[in-house]
């Protein structure tokens, strides 16, 4: 199994034996690992972080400052992605959205015998992002499972519900909850500011979005626009690999659009060579991402709804991609 990882930060971009690196650089780990505080309510990604760096190339290379967390990537099932955070000083780890544990448990072992899971943080219900929970939580007793509290009732092994502009603390980062309904009533997806990094699950996937199985269109539209509030140079993981399959249905609504027609290419070249397409940026998808885009004249020509209403054209989007 092919595992790739990146390790981010503060937007800190070196080059570094000509490969990048984003480095996390975040205040030293002195807090508890688990904490829920009360919270009131440039175009390319550098290909795509350089075509995500494997591990072992990353490895090369080390930050001497505390803190340092490395994001992996992890393949699991036909199409799933599963994340996991791993704080480098204390080899202490975080799982977003684990499929299946035992592909989580054998990426564990390579950090070392020290290596535990101390958090597992759910976007939403659905199985194939938290079927995981149990068999991790039985191998690490510790593990404090992390779940929104709308979904908290259809999830395994639920600790603590989260809400919508909660912050939270994993390794020693602070996590704000941002609602995100449309794909399921409850999902949320967590944002680490100090790393500018993004987990959105099945809301917003890189030149598409998620179906609407529970919510309404305006429902994903408002999560989304919540979403692209956020810093451009955000990097958006999220919980599946629908990146073809996206680009083509984008390429027949804005045919001329070079930015599209240049990601298009450029995950093509990272599909054939096994690569993921993500994580991407968040300013690359409003780009080339039409769900992002439904608001602009060349998007809602492209429907032949050149009057309509942003969500109407949204709507019309979703419905199209439906049955692409």
């Amino acid at each position: 199994m092919a595992v790739f990882c990146s390790k981010l930060g503060k937007s800190v971009l070196q080059l570094v034996k000509g490969q990048f690196l984003l480095r996390a650089q975040n205040r030293p780990s002195h807090a508890r690992n688990w904490q829920v505080n009360s919270g009131n309510q440039q175009k390319s990604l550098v290909t795509c972080l350089v075509n995500h760096v494997v591990c072992a190339s990353m490895s090369e290379s080390s930050s001497s400052g505390h803190n340092e967390v490395e994001v992996h990537t992890v393949p699991t099932r036909e199409d799933n992605y599963v994340y996991i955070l791993r704080r480098v000083e204390d080899n202490t780890c975080a799982v977003i959205d684990p499929s299946d544990a035992q592909p989580i448990f054998s990426k564990i072992r390579e950090f070392g015998e020290d290596a535990r899971i101390v958090n597992i943080l759910n976007t939403h219900h659905h199985h194939d992002h938290v079927d995981g929970n149990a068999e991790i939580k039985a191998g690490f007793r510790e593990c404090v499972v992390v779940a929104p509290a709308l979904e908290a009732d259809k999830i395994p092994c639920v600790d603590d519900v989260v809400h919508d502009n909660n912050e939270i603390e994993v390794l020693s980062n602070r996590v704000k909850v941002i609602s995100t309904p449309g794909h399921t009533n409850g999902h949320v997806a967590f944002y680490i500011p100090a790393m500018n990094v993004l987990f959105c699950g099945d809301t917003l996937f890189s030149l598409g979005c998620g179906r609407l199985f529970e919510g309404s269109p305006e429902d994903m539209l408002t999560s989304l626009q919540r979403i692209s509030s956020l810093p451009r140079s955000t990097l958006v993981h999220c919980g599946h690999e629908y990146t073809l399959s996206n680009a083509a249905f984008a390429q027949t609504i804005e045919k001329n659009n070079a930015a599209l027609d240049a990601r298009v290419a450029e995950v093509r070249d990272l599909r054939r060579a096994g690569k993921p397409t993500v994580p991407t940026t968040l300013g690359l998808e409003m780009d080339t991402n039409p769900f992002l885009r439904a608001h602009l004249p060349e998007v809602k020509l492209g429907v032949g709804m050149g009057n309509a209403s942003t969500l109407d054209v949204f709507t019309e989007l979703r419905a199209r991609k439906d049955v692409y």
